[in-house]
């Protein structure tokens, strides 16, 4: 059984992406995260009721607006005929890697990682199973001047693991039981399917 969490537009002046993010990040601690259905917007429509906002949504890459919810139950909130070829072409490639990889995805626990999402902060979400050796992980950076972010992230011990990128820019390392995270650009994402060995 899933449930609407929210219904924000940009029409109304209420639609940031950190805060779906935020909303669906705290949620994630205590409901698995499939059963909310979480909306993401036409970024491109209504920008004038945004002016001089560093988080407004037209700000953000329409794949980085389907990432922050794709690890929910993603509703699409906007008419298609509405939306510009850029848009379509940017979050279509991202949307049928995750068709691929969501029945996986969802196998195991989804835990959220990094800091609660504020427009700044380093943030995410990692789901595992096999006891931590292999898993998702998907990490943000906001609005953040480091471009490089380190966890032990606990759910995965093995002494290896090998990087998959599968959506958004970045690279990631693995070494002492530390993940290392790049992600070049602010209001930007990076997602990875992850293998372990001992």
């Amino acid at each position: 059984c899933s449930s609407d969490l929210e219904n924000r537009y940009t029409d109304w002046h209420n639609y940031w992406p950190h805060q779906t993010l935020r909303n669906l990040w705290k949620l994630a601690q205590y409901v698995d995260p499939i059963r909310l259905r979480m909306e993401f917007l036409n970024s491109e429509r209504n920008g004038n009721l945004y002016p001089g906002d560093p988080l407004a949504p037209g700000h953000y890459r329409p794949a980085c607006l389907f990432a922050t919810v794709m690890f929910a139950s993603p509703l699409a909130w906007f008419e298609n005929s509405g939306l510009s070829s850029d848009y379509v072409s940017e979050a279509a490639p991202l949307i049928r890697t995750w068709k691929v990889h969501r029945e996986r995805m969802y196998q195991g626990p989804v835990i959220p990682i990094g800091a609660a999402p504020d427009g700044v902060t380093w943030t995410g979400f990692a789901s595992f199973t096999d006891g931590g050796r292999e898993g998702y992980v998907l990490v943000f950076r906001e609005l953040n001047p480091q471009a490089v972010w380190s966890s032990a992230l606990g759910m995965f011990r093995l002494k290896h693991y090998r990087f998959h990128l599968l959506g958004g820019k970045g690279s990631a390392k693995y070494a002492d039981g530390m993940f290392s995270f790049e992600v070049p650009d602010s209001l930007g994402f990076a997602w990875f399917r992850i293998e372990g060995s001992e």
